[in-house]
């Protein structure tokens, strides 16, 4: 089957904020968010409620079990930011959502976990932190999805980042994940399942069944 993704790049160094985001393809689903920011250019706008729905996106409850041995049903799916709010300010952009576990995008079933090296939240947190930490330095972020044929839902998100100086010099930059290996040009590479411990997901589709 073909795998559907955007090659990865880093964008051109222009000591500016760049935000590009790839067109919907004919499916309408998301194909890449690319964002080169430093600190300064971090936008302060409130996040906004999201009502767009992705291809794929459905209301699915699912049981989970809590540390005490008690179980409760709650969302499988939610309405994944590619680029995070904190660094694009954008919400209802169908060009930088997917359809997304609440496990892939916050590390746990009900709360946020950033430990959760399997999650969005993990390396969001840390690339935050990161530029708060080195306000003169730039982050290059690219975020894809990744495909398989027709399916409404990626299978997969890479996630592709590396700091830059304000003279242009490449800075790899590792965050502490097992997950990331770093490519010839220096840039940091993630593959995050998009999956849950507790579904079994039709990815053409979006619907799911307890495990």
């Amino acid at each position: 089957m073909e795998i559907v993704e955007i090659p990865q790049k880093p964008l051109h160094f222009m000591l500016e904020r760049q935000l590009v985001l790839a067109p919907l393809d004919i499916l309408g689903r998301a194909r890449d968010a690319h964002i080169q920011l430093r600190d300064a250019f971090e936008p302060l706008v409130e996040r906004k409620h999201l009502d767009y729905h992705p291809p794929g996106y459905q209301h699915i409850f699912l049981k989970n079990k809590m540390s005490n041995g008690k179980s409760y049903n709650d969302y499988l799916w939610t309405r994944g930011h590619l680029v995070g709010h904190q660094f694009s300010g954008l919400d209802n952009e169908p060009r930088n959502l997917v359809t997304q576990t609440v496990w892939c995008n916050s590390g746990s079933y009900f709360e946020t976990d950033e430990s959760n090296v399997d999650s969005m939240i993990f390396y969001e947190s840390r690339l935050d932190k990161w530029i708060n930490t080195f306000p003169e330095l730039y982050l290059d972020y690219q975020v894809t999805p990744i495909y398989h044929g027709n399916e409404l839902v990626p299978r997969e998100i890479r996630l592709a980042y590396v700091a830059y100086s304000p003279k242009s010099q490449i800075l790899p930059l590792i965050l502490g994940s097992n997950r990331e290996k770093l490519n010839e040009e220096g840039v940091t590479i993630v593959i995050i399942p998009n999956s849950s411990p507790n579904a079994v997901i039709n990815y053409e589709t979006g619907f799911a069944k307890q495990k």
